[in-house]
Parts: structure tokens; sequence; C-alpha cells
């Protein structure tokens, strides 16, 4: 219940993922558009903090970025119109 903090951004709401971390969303095809700002919080000391986001609709690939803690956060709007089933992987990216 604490605001998420992204660089120089503060937002109200919104869900934080940890590495090593997969969700599916079952969707049935209801929806147009999916909406998101991608970064990695100021929670850590580690500059080159880094994690891989792959976004999959129906099992293909629509997104797949390498995220850093050093980076602005990123606004994504990706179509899903049909998409039965959306699932967010984010794994660790270790140098």
């Amino acid at each position: 219940n604490e605001p998420l903090k992204l660089g120089t951004e503060v937002f109200a709401k919104g869900l934080l993922i940890s590495a090593e971390t997969a969700l599916t969303y079952p969707l049935s095809g209801d929806y147009r558009e999916f909406r998101a700002v991608l970064g990695v919080p100021d929670t850590s000391p580690d500059g080159d903090l880094a994690a891989r986001v792959t976004i999959l609709a129906d099992g293909k690939p629509v997104f797949a970025e390498l995220v850093r803690r050093k980076d602005k956060p990123k606004p994504l709007v990706l179509d899903i119109k049909g998409v039965k089933e959306l699932r967010v992987v984010v794994e660790a990216d270790f140098p």
C-alpha cells in the first residue's frame, strides 16, 4: 500500500513484479490495449540492477526488453485485441 517510485516519477498505485516471476492473465479476447509503465524501483543501491521483461500474447512475444534501474520509466501500450491469454515474465539480468 505504498506508492511506487521509478526515477523521479511516483505512482500512487501499481504492481511491483519481482524477478524470476511470471504472471498469466486470462483475457478471453475482451480487451483492446495493455498499458503499463516499466521501470526498476529505486529501492536498490545497485545502479546496474536490470530485469528482462517479456510479454507474450497467446504464447507469442509482443514485447521483450531489458529494463535497467538507471533508465527512465518506459510507457508501454500494446495492442491485445482478441488475445485470450497475456503472460508477463520478469527475469533477473545479472552482469
